[in-house]
């Protein structure tokens, strides 16, 4: 042993090493990763046990490589400790449960852990690398008796290079792999989390009928593509779908070309269960099974440096690539009918879905309340009615009747009542469940049997079973001591702009009105939060997210909540205000951390720091700023109290508009009513506070430039009749110079224009780059507002500082209507700006036929070039506009200019515009001219083995026996286009068949 300190240490750390890779060596990519770390230890440890150097350090030296190696140790102790919940279901538990456990584990093992880890893998190496580059060069020193000593020194050095070159370069690939996958679709939207706690709820036997029907087995073992599951709400759909995909999973999790991805649609995600995001998810899912990225994936991602977010067509492709790669891919999603209908999400994607089910390897599985058929106008493969079968119901209801303790020892009520509740419940699962909660409550018999006498048997079972547990939660005899906690709860998810963790729904409901400082004390117990609301709501502990039982309580509460919830919405809101208007709050927006400071840079100069903290601290404060206006806009309380008090504190508004993305804000009230539109608050606020109302925010503008840009027309009369300056210039970045006329022109707003000009504003008033409000006004496209401008004197051939015109602003943008309104007053139609371009020459890049014949009738030179000798025409055929090519040709444009790059023949070629060429050609383009690189026209044409365009171009006098500049023949590209028709025509010519290519040096 080298060092001479014992064999046994390095064998305590080999020993444990052997231990992590034997635990890991059949798992999944991201822990084979790990294990080749800690095989890099394993071997570096090794290759210095058979160093010469034994015995030849000091005890000083000997200490510091026994640090290094305990450091060593202790990394792979603690790669064991975290790779040790991967072993325990499997020593445990072997049935269903236990293996979709560990397929879950492998795939959501903590990147972030596993990243942290793997670098203090490579930081030990290196420091312990150094250490003994320092030991060998001071022991060789020492001891240089001979050759075998330096070479034996050497090797190790290479060894530990290599180990670490290797070790990096991994770390490298990983860290792009992950990358690629937040790209493709964010790691926050999962869904195994939810998986999981779905299987949690699981119990023994349920659901099995489904697994063992025919229907299933036809589909997940035969030829069936496509399986959709129909049933009413509350039979259980979601919870089967979950069976579903633990049943693929643990058949194929060792399978390296099986893929499976799954998603649970709900109503509560709406805005992030977008098209985009459910396609990329499969997507993210399919990739991160495997660790496998492919090529034209990880292309696509470094072309656009992971800046640009995948378009449609884009994710279809590499969906269609990758699913190609797989043996067969298993596609699950539940809910369809929970998607949105109005946007087109729904269709959209249930398309998309059909579309991988037509092929003949894939499977897609559905759930819906809706048959997809009636939705689609098409029959599917396979098709599956769910229902909750009477015997998972009374394991059920029996189970969750045993948790109260009037039933616990009663065995006789038991079944007593779980016999009435099932006849109840008439096979909706949702209900008998409920029904069970709202039981299990009671503490003597004689409720029970007043329940029995109220338990409704009509159609409308959702609607009795939710009213009498409103009425039991909200009575004066609630066990939960607090009648309106669970009212207060329900209007709170109810009226949410989005799911509410229940760390933010604890701090919302320990708001008490009047308060000056956050009580904590007053923060209900998470356990007293979901027994208060009797099995109305539940609690994902893997999002931490609190959400109603089912959609159907969200839909009756649609139709009810004035019933038992009025005024909720604005109850809610002024909730939100009370907590931002907290004195906690009162030195306003947390300060900006000094970059250059000590403590900054020990913060990894994290400016925003003592922000996050507050989030952190007030877990109620992030949804309370970006939501409370949502609540209040439009009802009485816009001039509450409350509301006007806050609107009324600068400090406390400026905190509440302080974001992760924005720092130290200088915001006002006005601002926020204006922003917010808040039109009774402003009005209230401006006649009780009289602020300043040309104040600038953070961004450099002011409240009118804002109601200006919004079109809020009522804002802009009470801003300018209490004194607000219409000509104040904004010096916000991408508004520099922007007066709240130009806000309003570039956008088009006709009203607040006329308004803004009525009071004064100025119509000639410029920004930073010398544009007025007509050149606004025409780049937006609006007719309305330039001719409005312009009767109030608006000036049409005023210049920018690029020399343009408002003018070229309307030809830019493909406006006709605006070009052809400023044709009429007489504007210069061919004026050059600083770059020499004309308003003609940019239509030809907006490409519309109209607007060019508009311009050219206005007498628009058809030939006017730009300094790299573009012309209309060049630019029409480069962008392949086929009939603004022929409408410029028709009106005199030269056939034959030379731009930078290309003639326009050669440009028609090379973007294989057959019909362009043959305008070319008929408006006698010489054939013959050699563009770029010397390459003849002819050339272009036996590349893309087009024997018509061939003809074409020999009938009007091109030359076959040509060579282009690299040396190659015309024959030599039809050849290699490997067009047999191209290349006899081309020999039928005179084509020489000997003739040999030449080099282009030659």
């Amino acid at each position: 042993m080298s060092f001479g300190f014992g064999i046994g240490d390095f064998k305590a750390v080999v020993e444990v090493v052997i231990k992590v890779i034997d635990r890991v060596k059949d798992s999944p990519d991201q822990i084979k990763n790990t294990r080749q770390d800690v095989e890099a230890i394993s071997a570096f440890i090794k290759s210095e046990e058979t160093s010469c150097l034994n015995g030849a350090m000091s005890p000083a030296e000997r200490a510091q490589i026994q640090e290094s190696l305990e450091s060593c140790k202790g990394i792979v102790q603690d790669l064991q400790s975290e790779l040790s919940k991967f072993g325990e279901a499997s020593h445990v538990d072997k049935g269903i449960r236990a293996k979709f456990k560990r397929s879950v584990q492998s795939l959501k093992w903590d990147q972030q852990a596993n990243a942290d880890t793997r670098s203090r893998v490579l930081l030990s190496l290196d420091l312990l690398e150094k250490k003994l580059r320092r030991l060998d060069s001071g022991v060789l020193h020492r001891t240089c008796a001979g050759v075998g000593h330096t070479q034996a020194g050497v090797e190790r050095l290479e060894v530990r290079d290599d180990i670490r070159t290797k070790v990096l370069e991994r770390q490298t690939q990983d860290a792009e792999i992950q990358a690629i996958l937040n790209w493709i679709c964010p790691s926050e939207l999962d869904y195994a989390d939810q998986q999981e706690e779905l299987l949690k709820k699981r119990q023994r036997g349920i659901g099995e009928w489904f697994l063992d029907s025919k229907d299933f087995k036809d589909w997940f073992d035969g030829d069936k593509p496509v399986l959709t599951c129909i049933g009413m709400p509350g039979v259980g759909k979601t919870m089967i779908t979950s069976f579903v995909v633990s049943r693929v999973l643990d058949e194929y999790k060792d399978h390296a070309h099986i893929g499976v991805a799954y998603i649970f649609c709900q109503y509560a995600r709406h805005k992030e269960q977008t098209a985009e995001h459910l396609m990329s998810s499969i997507l993210r899912q399919l990739l991160e099974q495997h660790s496998v990225i492919p090529d034209e994936v990880r292309s696509l991602y470094r072309s656009t440096k992971g800046k640009r977010r995948l378009l449609p067509d884009d994710m279809s492709d590499l969906l269609d690539t990758v699913m190609s790669n797989l043996t067969r891919s298993f596609i699950i999603v539940d809910a369809l009918d929970e998607l949105p209908s109005s946007t087109g999400v729904r269709d959209n994607f249930i398309s998309e879905l059909l579309a991988i089910g037509a092929g003949s390897k894939d499977k897609v599985y559905l759930t819906s309340r809706v048959p997809i058929e009636e939705a689609h106008g098409m029959r599917l493969s396979a098709e599956l009615r769910i229902y909750a079968r009477e015997d998972d119901m009374r394991y059920t209801v029996r189970t969750k009747l045993k948790k109260g303790p009037l039933f616990r020892n009663n065995v006789d009520l038991q079944n007593k009542v779980t016999s009435k509740i099932l006849e109840a419940a008439k096979g909706v699962y949702l209900i008998a469940v409920l029904y069970a909660e709202h039981m299990s409550l009671f503490l003597d018999i004689g409720e029970v049997l007043i329940a029995f006498d109220n338990i409704d048997h009509s159609s409308d079972s959702y609607k009795t079973v939710y009213e009498q547990t409103l009425r039991r939660v909200t009575s004066d005899d609630n066990p939960m001591s607090k009648r309106n906690l669970a009212l207060t709860i329900l209007c709170y998810l109810f009226f949410a702009k989005r799911p509410l963790r229940i760390e933010e729904l604890s701090h919302a409901l320990a708001v008490r009105e009047g308060s000056v400082y956050f009580d904590e004390d007053h923060i209900p117990d998470v356990a007293v939060i979901i027994r208060s609301c009797a099995g109305l709501i539940v609690l994902d502990d893997s999002s931490n997210m609190v959400n109603m039982f089912h959609k159907s309580l969200h839909d009756y509460l649609v139709e009810y909540h004035t019933d038992w919830i009025p005024n909720g919405d604005e109850f809610f809101g002024k909730t939100c205000i009370s907590y931002l208007s907290l004195d906690n709050f009162a030195d306003g927006p947390c300060p900006e951390v000094d970059p250059s400071s000590l403590w900054s840079r020990c913060l990894a100069q994290d400016k925003t720091i003592l922000m996050k903290k507050r989030f952190v601290q007030y877990h109620f404060y992030g949804y309370a700023s970006q939501h409370w206006y949502e609540h209040v806009r439009g009802s009485d309380s816009e001039t509450a109290d409350v509301v006007l008090r806050f609107l009324a504190n600068g400090k406390k508004v400026s905190a509440s508009c302080q974001t992760l993305e924005c720092t130290a804000p200088e915001t006002t009230g006005v601002h926020i009513a204006v922003r917010t539109s808040l039109e009774r608050s402003l009005k209230r606020h401006l006649q009780l506070h009289r602020p300043q109302l040309n104040t600038m925010d953070s961004d450099g503008r002011t409240p009118l430039s804002y109601a200006a840009g919004l079109n809020s027309l009522e804002a802009v009369r009470l801003l300018i009749s209490a004194g607000a300056d219409p000509n104040l210039a904004s010096e916000a970045k991408g508004y520099g110079g922007f007066t709240p006329l130009l806000c309003a022109a570039s956008r088009g707003h006709e009203n607040t224009v006329s308004v803004l000009i009525d009071n004064g504003a100025n119509v000639r008033s410029k920004d930073h780059e010398g544009r007025n409000a007509l050149a606004h006004a025409s780049e937006c496209g609006s007719r309305a507002v330039t001719r409005l401008l312009l009767d109030r004197g608006a000036d049409p051939n005023a210049k920018d500082l690029s020399q343009r015109t408002p003018l070229f602003y309307a030809a830019a943008a493909g406006s006709k209507s605006v070009v052809t309104l400023l044709l009429e007053q007489g504007v210069q139609v061919n004026l050059k700006d600083r770059n020499g371009e004309t308003p003609l020459l940019l239509a030809a890049k907006a490409g519309s036929d109209s607007l060019i014949s508009a311009l050219i009738a206005g007498g628009a030179d058809v030939n006017a070039q730009v300094w790299q000798g573009d012309t209309p025409l060049s630019r029409a055929v480069g962008a392949g506009l086929e009939s603004a090519v022929e409408l410029l040709l028709k009106s005199g444009a030269e056939v034959d200019c030379f731009p930078s790059d290309d003639f326009p023949l050669h440009r028609a070629l090379q973007i294989g515009s057959k019909t362009i060429v043959r305008l070319l050609v008929s408006a006698g383009v010489d054939v013959s001219k050699r563009g770029r690189k010397s390459v003849p026209p002819l050339a272009y044409a036996a590349q893309n083995g087009w024997a018509d365009i061939i003809q074409l171009l020999l009938d009007n006098g091109a030359e076959v026996d040509k060579i282009d500049g690299s040396g190659q023949t015309i024959l030599a590209h039809a050849v290699e286009s490997g067009s047999i028709e191209s290349v006899v025509l081309l020999i039928k010519n005179g084509a020489v068949i000997n003739r040999a290519n030449r080099s282009s040096a030659e």
